[in-house]
């Protein structure tokens, strides 16, 4: 098998600290992204969903259904999709900016996510759609998918690749150094769990029938785990593509200001 050249080797620890360096020097942008994003899905989920759990028959177990022919459901859904794909965006640009920080604003960070939003959801359809073949696969090859693909979603954003390239792209970046950058996935996934489940308070034996009951907390929750999360996540994939693209390629992401000039 052909030896993969690396200019410095891959740490999974270099991921981690590219995560704390990057919400460190962005965190007014990502929470204000986060949270106005969190806002207005909520916003939109409880006034839909009032709506649509209303032709529902809480003694016909199967009029569940019906909420799937609801045109409000579909809406809300779309939005939804369309609010979280602009808020990675977003934040994914910002996360990858390498010149000055201050040149990187919050309307910046904007005109970003609303160029990007059309291929990143192209893009996370893609992704979804080829993990979940390869979990009915037997889940092996959904876990190569994963791993090869990890870095699609920034190389779309700071290399403007376009969709399709970007998942090539991905996979050369990610060749040769895919045990260790699966090592990573998997401690984050694990990281990520166990602050979703702490957040959310789910782990407490009367949280469920809190929310049910106190409308305000469950919103302010919802709100504040979601937003949190989404931060997360974002510097969790831009500090594994800049650890990989150092790796591989030593020091390309310097080059990186000027796509976002």
């Amino acid at each position: 098998m052909a030896t993969v050249a690396l200019t410095r080797q891959f740490e999974i620890s270099g991921v981690f600290r590219r995560m704390v360096t990057g919400i460190s020097a962005h965190w007014k942008v990502l929470l204000g992204i986060a949270v106005g994003v969190g806002i207005l899905v909520s916003i939109s989920a409880g006034v839909a969903m009032p709506i649509v759990l209303h032709s529902v028959d809480p003694k016909n177990p199967h009029s569940v259904l019906t909420m799937f022919v609801s045109p409000v459901y579909w809406l809300v859904t779309v939005a939804s999709i369309l609010l979280n794909a602009f808020a990675l965006s977003a934040m994914l640009g910002a996360l990858l900016h390498q010149g000055d920080e201050n040149e990187f604003d919050f309307a910046s960070a904007l005109t970003s996510g609303t160029r990007d939003v059309l291929p990143m959801i192209g893009l996370t359809l893609l992704w979804m759609g080829g993990i979940l073949l390869g979990y009915i696969l037997l889940f092996v090859p959904a876990l190569m998918l994963l791993t090869m693909w990890s870095v699609s979603a920034p190389s779309l954003i700071a290399e403007r690749t376009g969709v399709i390239a970007a998942f090539g792209r991905s996979r050369e970046l990610t060749k040769g150094i895919r045990w260790p950058i699966f090592g990573a996935l998997l401690l984050f996934a694990i990281s990520y769990v166990f602050v979703a489940f702490g957040l959310r308070g789910f782990s407490q034996p009367d949280t469920l029938n809190l929310y049910k009951t106190n409308t305000a907390l469950s919103f302010a929750i919802n709100l504040v785990s979601s937003s949190f999360l989404g931060i997360l996540l974002s510097a969790f994939l831009a500090g594994l593509y800049g650890e990989v693209l150092e790796a591989k390629e030593g020091g390309s992401q310097n080059q990186l200001s000027e796509v976002f000039s």
